[in-house]
């Protein structure tokens, strides 16, 4: 019992953490309040693909591009830089929970 509740507040915190590195980048522009509950539908997702830095970046150019419509341009590069650093931000997080 004792591991399950351990295992419960491992994924909670994975999840809350992800959930504010998200909503604090805000690619809409939602304001904090918002974006908390804004982009938390997407934090599992986000969790299983962060494999490596390009599976993540994949998901979330995807996501920018064709669900939030963010105006994300992959031939950016100050576009693709940000959202590097995003994942980096992300994945670096993640391994340290």
């Amino acid at each position: 019992m004792l591991l399950n509740l351990n295992k419960m507040n491992d994924v909670k915190k994975t999840f809350d953490t992800i959930n504010k590195i998200v909503a604090d980048w805000d690619p809409l522009g939602v304001g904090e309040t918002i974006a908390e509950g804004e982009y938390a539908g997407y934090i599992p997702e986000i969790i299983q693909v962060m494999k490596n830095d390009q599976s993540l970046f994949e998901y979330l150019s995807q996501i920018l591009a064709n669900e939030l419509g963010s105006g994300f341009d992959s031939t950016d590069m100050k576009h693709v830089e940000g959202l590097k650093s995003i994942c980096d931000k992300i994945i670096r997080a993640y391994m340290e929970i």
